[in-house]
C-alpha cells in the first residue's frame, strides 16, 4: 500500500477545527447529530490522519480500499493510467473534499490520488464507514457526495 503515515493524532483529545468546519464528510464526524445506536463509532475523522508530501500517493489504482479519506490540507489529484504510459487527470481535491469514493463499488481504486503539496488527510475506516451508512440520515448524505462526484466527473 502506498500510504505514508507520518503522524497519528488522537482526535478525541481535539475538538473540531476550522478544516472540519469545511469538510464533506464533517456530517459523519458528529456523534450528536447521529442515532445514540451508532455513537459508539465516534470519533471517525482524525481518527487516523495521514501527512503526506509532495508527489506521495495516498492509493495506488488497484489498492485495496481502506476507508474514505477527507483532505484537511493541501491538495491531491486523481489520475488513471493511459494505455500509452501517459496519465490522464481526473480530479483535484482540495481542503474538504472526499476522496476514495472510487472504490466503493468494487473494493479496490480505480484512480491514483497523488499530493500536489504538503497535505493530510483524516481517514474514516471502511468497517466504521459502512456500519454508519446503516443510519439512513447518513446514508442520505453519501448519496449526495456520490452524486456531486458524477457530476463532477
Amino acid at each position: 500500500m502506498a500510504i505514508k503515515k507520518t503522524q497519528k493524532h488522537d482526535a478525541a483529545a481535539k475538538p473540531m477545527q476550522v478544516a472540519c468546519a469545511t469538510c464533506a464528510l464533517s456530517k459523519l464526524c458528529d456523534a450528536d447529530s447521529v442515532l445514540t445506536q451508532f455513537q459508539s463509532l465516534f470519533p471517525l475523522v482524525g481518527e487516523k490522519r495521514i501527512r503526506l508530501g509532495v508527489g506521495e500517493f495516498l492509493f495506488r489504482a488497484g489498492d485495496p480500499q481502506m476507508g474514505i479519506y477527507a483532505v484537511k490540507a493541501g491538495f491531491l489529484k486523481s489520475c488513471v493510467s493511459l494505455t500509452d504510459g501517459r496519465r490522464n487527470i481526473v480530479a483535484f481535491h482540495a481542503m474538504g473534499d472526499a476522496v476514495g469514493l472510487d472504490a466503493l463499488g468494487r473494493g479496490a481504486h480505480s484512480s491514483d490520488a497523488i499530493a500536489l503539496n504538503g497535505c493530510e488527510v483524516c481517514l474514516i475506516p471502511l468497517a466504521k464507514f459502512e456500519k454508519l451508512l446503516e443510519n439512513p440520515a447518513e446514508s442520505a448524505h453519501l448519496r449526495q457526495l456520490l452524486g456531486q462526484e458524477l457530476a463532477r466527473m
